[in-house]
């Protein structure tokens, strides 16, 4: 068989792969504050040689001069306390860091000879060394990553190459070479050098400043031999701390540093496949690429759903195109060969925020600015429409092969149904549907709440619903939705939350004070809109509730309309205190912290979590309980509300399995009242279609 090998652009300049002035400024940027914290780390490290031999010659002294048991003790406590603050700064030296490859599955050039075939004539295009491993998964990425350690900043690294299947199924092999050949612009890249530079230095501080646990445990044990050695324990925490608000300043600007340089890797890996693929593949691959891992998520909830009914899926990939398929159709996206046709028109028709802040911690510039990017090189190549999986050497064993692996985690209950793809098909469809509302709406309610009232609304009545919900207002609500969005991007910006100095509105820059005054248009803006959905809302109750009346099922219509706004104040309740909570919760996840503030956390949980567990009492007394979670999340909801947690005590520090534990039923309650929240709305707009149509 004869691989499809997608041809280069023609007359490429030189200059379009060489590093930019952008690219230099950042590497300069970065190797300066690597140098910066090399001085300061040599510092530390020599300023800890002489306390330790101070400490020792110290120790000694006391244990010769005065020779009691008193000295005795005092002098091997002054000369630990040298040696473990010693310690402190050089035992990262003795971890090693390997990437996980549990998800991974190696491939060889026996299994899969056109696959090298093609990776092989790609780098030589790009002129790069050849992958030491190549390994699929299920994920809809592609990827270099390379075990890294030390002393890898001193002898060189080969790289490997993942490629996620998930990817594969999203793209066509002119696609699949562009992303391929963005992966190996990172491969010849000195850069990446520098970058595993960064890596390391970011390990050591990260070791130094989060990854304490033996160590700390050490000095807990250390002390409590003997009250002698708890006050040298206590003084080595002590200088620990000082060493750590120094390496926390470092941390910070080595990353802001970093992401910067990281940013323009990915524009010149950009260029690189642009170069030898096509820029517009790459744009292309970019767009489909996210819609493709949302409906890739979006698939996995509903096999985690099945894995409840003992049943599993045979191969994911048939299904995942499925979906994708079916999203693109319910967003109004045209599909060529299979696949959904996504670009910027499209992206900004269904975007969320008209509000652009650069993120100065990104380690990626934006889709769109990648797209710019790709657009101003203008290297474009005609399209092989082909699927990605011709490449691949029986693909659908491969496809099979992940899915098995994919599922090795999970315990059923016995020998689940592998459900055959007609079944499979209608199931997802099904799904689907559940999760949408009647077509008369036309989307109306996608993203608006069903308005609350007391009595039917006293207003001009429409002659249908067609004539109400024009195609202009059905859009309403998502105006409504990205302008809410962008008021509270605009007002974290105003109160400096952000640390932002300019922001885009609309295409156009504007300076952090020119702030205020877009929110208070927006605020004016978000009222007339909201005006004329509650009023086109108001039409559309009093139609419905003029035609329940006259087959005497108005009660029922109110009844039904009385149980959803209860179970949306019960939602609305949880998502307060959920919401709430874990803000309480997010300090103890940001490093290290005083007893007092651990024990403020664990008093405030202990308090806060008091209401919420006799709602979730009431909850799982309720008759319906098992349609909005199964058995395993309600026996944890059960579990947790069941239990008398500690979430921290002085001696033992943050209780890893407690916290899970809360955590996880908090979740499982919440998406339970969403999930019940949801189908009260639905039931009655279903309800409520026969006296609309």
């Amino acid at each position: 068989m004869q691989v499809i090998y997608p041809e280069a652009p023609a007359h490429v300049p030189e200059s379009v792969t060489q590093p930019s002035a952008d690219f230099k400024r950042e590497v300069l940027k970065v190797l300066s504050s690597i140098i910066l914290f090399i001085v300061a780390y040599i510092g530390l490290v020599a300023a800890a040689v002489l306390l330790a031999i101070a400490a020792g010659y110290g120790g000694i002294m006391i244990m010769g001069v005065f020779a009691s048991f008193i000295t005795l003790m005092l002098g091997i406590g002054l000369i630990g306390l040298g040696v473990m603050v010693l310690y402190f700064l050089i035992k990262f030296i003795f971890k090693t860091s390997k990437t996980d490859r549990s998800h991974l599955i190696e491939v060889t050039r026996t299994d899969q000879p056109h696959l090298f075939e093609f990776i092989e004539r790609l780098t030589q295009e790009v002129k790069a060394p050849f992958p030491k491993r190549i390994y699929v998964s299920s994920e809809v990425n592609a990827s270099v990553f390379y075990d890294s350690g030390f002393w890898s900043m001193f002898f060189p690294v080969r790289k490997n190459l993942q490629i996620g299947l998930g990817l594969v199924n999203a793209i066509n092999i002119s696609e699949f070479k562009a992303v391929l050949a963005h992966e190996f612009g990172h491969f010849s890249q000195r850069s990446m050098k520098l970058g595993s530079y960064v890596y390391n230095v970011n390990r050591v501080i990260y070791n130094l400043l989060y990854d304490n646990s033996g160590y700390q445990q050490t000095l807990e044990k250390w002390g409590s031999i003997s009250g002698y050695f708890t006050l040298f324990a206590g003084l080595t925490s002590g200088i620990v701390t000082g060493i750590q608000a120094i390496l926390k300043h470092l941390y910070s600007l080595i990353n802001k540093n970093y992401y910067s340089l990281s940013q323009q890797m990915e524009f010149h890996a950009d260029a690189v496949a642009a170069s030898v693929a096509g820029g517009n593949h790459l744009s292309h691959a970019l767009r489909r690429l996210e819609m493709a891992d949302a409906c890739q998520q979006e698939l996995l909830s509903f096999c985690n759903r099945l894995i409840g009914n003992n049943q599993k899926v045979g191969n994911l990939f048939p299904p995942h195109r499925m979906v994708m398929q079916q999203v693109a159709a319910d967003l109004k996206i045209e599909c060529h060969d299979g696949l959904p046709q996504i670009d910027r028109a499209t992206v900004h028709r269904l975007a969320n925020s008209r509000v652009v802040v650069k993120d100065q911690w990104a380690s990626h510039p934006s889709t769109d600015e990648r797209d710019e990017h790709l657009t101003k090189l203008n290297l474009n190549t005609p399209a092989h429409p082909h699927s990605a999986w011709l490449i691949f050497t029986n693909p659908e064993k491969l496809q099979q092969q992940i899915t098995n692996h994919v599922y090795d985690s999970v315990a059923f209950k016995s020998t689940p149904v592998i459900l055959t793809e007609p079944e499979l098909k209608a199931q997802l469809e099904q799904d689907l549907q559940k999760q949408e509302f009647h077509a008369l709406y036309n989307g109306f309610y996608d993203t608006r709440p069903v308005m609350a009232f007391t009595e039917k609304p006293a207003v001009n009545i429409p002659a249908s619903v067609k004539d109400l919900l024009t195609p202009d207002l059905i859009q309403i609500p998502k105006r409504i939705q990205v302008i809410t969005n962008d008021i509270n991007i605009l007002e974290a910006i105003q109160q400096h939350k952000s640390g932002v100095k300019t922001f885009d509105f609309d295409g156009k820059r504007y300076k952090v004070e020119e702030a205020a005054q877009i929110t208070i248009s927006l605020k004016g803006e978000l009222t007339d809109l909201e005006t004329r959905a509650n009023n086109a809302e108001q039409e559309l109750i009093a139609m419905a509730f003029k035609a329940a009346e006259a087959l005497g099922l108005a009660t029922e219509l109110q009844q039904k309309y009385n149980t959803l706004h209860i179970t949306d104040q019960d939602f609305q309740k949880c998502a307060t205190n959920y919401f709430d909570i874990m803000g309480i919760l997010q300090p103890a996840f940001q490093g290290q912290m005083r007893i007092d503030q651990a024990l403020a956390i664990d008093n405030q949980l202990k308090l806060n979590e008091k209401s919420i567990k006799e709602q979730m009492s009431s909850f799982l007394q309720n008759p319906n309980l098992r349609e909005w979670c199964d058995d395993q999340e309600v026996n944890k909801i059960k579990t947790y509300v069941n239990e008398k947690l500690t979430y921290f005590s002085e001696i033992r520090g943050f209780d890893d399995d407690a916290i899970a534990l809360f955590q996880e039923a908090h979740t499982l309650f919440y998406q339970a009242l969403s999930r019940r929240a949801f189908q009260a709305k639905k039931t009655l707009l279903n309800y409520q279609v026969q006296f609309l149509e």
